[in-house]
């Protein structure tokens, strides 16, 4: 009766992990489907976009970012871009100023001194402080180490101007984030990008908010500003999920793309300490989703449990099966992705991805230990 019921377990836990990634699928492709470019050319019937750049330390990646963004084929008149220096030390100042010499849609806005508002620590004081500076209806924010292609501004612009399915309107648009590769460690770390991207993106399939990138996000300028900016949002380490679940709430309809023109490409993370330090600030970001983040934590444990179990009771059968379902539910997610963005390449690093997550799920729970998050010379008390 014993073997049975552990039986009954292993297959029940397996159950539940195949549930979610099913229901992940699933969302994520009605999500995707949800998305109809509108090839306008009329540049009359396009709004105005700024595109807010916060820098931190960042002489060395800030150039190749503007550039890629000033590359854009949007209309010149249409656009401008606004870099806010957030207390640098290094040379990131220079650089700029030589940057916007050269470029006449380039905003400077320099923060020199720290703030005494709690809820504009770090980024989001940043990000706040470049939406006061810029004037374009559509707000875009990328960070200082990505680099866009040409048709970003256009593409995610010309979303805003779709017709909703709500009375407010389209008030946020998500786009995916590729990761520069170069080795596998690079490579693990794209797909772990976009498997989040993605379960994000189902979020908004199922009518509700798992997350969202901040390098990738743009706003209307009239819902930030009715929400009363992030000046009156809670500070998190995770701005960008704050500023989504406000926009959510508020009731406008949110957009996540998926396509190869509203991508934007980020460096990947060069240490596996730096890689740790990234993930627990995301990890403690992720508690506010509650129940949400519950589920997921969850169902990733019964398949430990199911492997575990199987070894227990020398079932090497239903232990294979069990890793087998883990390698299968993250090639459904990620396949249909990697088709879309034209990363095939990324296909036949999936084991090692799998392999690799596995440890770091591993590890994750001890460093949630620390209440504490470092980012950018910065040390913050979440």
């Amino acid at each position: 009766m014993t073997y049975t019921i552990i039986l009954i377990s292993i297959i029940l836990c397996c159950a539940i992990y195949l549930t979610r990634v099913l229901v992940i699928m699933l969302a994520a492709k009605r999500c995707r489907n949800k998305y109809n470019y509108n090839n306008i050319n009329n540049i009359d019937d396009l709004p105005t976009v700024s595109v807010v750049v916060p820098a931190r330390n960042e002489e060395s990646v800030i150039s190749n970012c503007i550039n890629s963004i000033l590359q854009s084929d949007y209309s010149a008149d249409k656009f401008e871009i606004v870099i806010v220096n957030d207390r640098s030390t290094d040379n990131t100042q220079a650089v700029i100023n030589q940057l916007s010499t050269a470029n006449k849609n380039i905003k400077i806005c320099n923060i020199t001194t720290e703030t005494a508002n709690p809820n504009l620590n770090g980024k989001p004081g940043a990000i706040e402080a470049g939406i006061i500076a810029a004037s374009g209806d559509i707000i875009m924010m990328t960070d200082a180490d990505c680099v866009v292609g040409k048709d970003w501004i256009r593409t995610i612009a010309s979303v805003f101007m779709e017709k909703s399915n709500v009375k407010r309107g389209i008030g946020m648009v998500c786009g995916y984030t590729n990761v520069a590769t170069k080795t596998l460690f690079h490579c693990c770390q794209a797909a772990e990008w976009a498997y989040m991207h993605t379960y994000a993106c189902a979020g908004i399939g199922l009518n509700t908010i798992l997350g969202c990138f901040g390098n990738n996000i743009s706003i209307t300028r009239a819902a930030y500003y009715e929400l009363g900016g992030f000046e009156h949002l809670e500070f998190s380490v995770t701005e960008d999920y704050v500023l989504l679940n406000a926009i959510f709430n508020a009731g406008y309809e949110i957009r996540y793309l998926c396509n190869k023109e509203s991508v934007v490409e980020t460096l990947p993370v060069k240490t596996f300490r730096e890689y740790l330090t990234q993930r627990h600030r995301w990890s403690l970001g992720a508690i506010d989703l509650g129940w949400k983040a519950f589920l997921y934590v969850f169902s990733s444990a019964c398949l430990w449990f199911a492997m575990i179990l199987s070894l227990c009771i020398g079932n090497y059968y239903l232990f294979g099966l069990s890793v087998i379902l883990r390698f299968l539910g993250d090639a459904l997610i990620l396949f249909p992705v990697f088709n879309i963005l034209e990363k095939q390449n990324l296909k036949k690093g999936i084991p090692f991805s799998v392999c690799f997550y596995c440890l770091i799920e591993l590890i994750l729970p001890f460093t949630l230990l620390s209440k504490s998050v470092n980012w950018k010379g910065q040390k913050f008390k979440v």
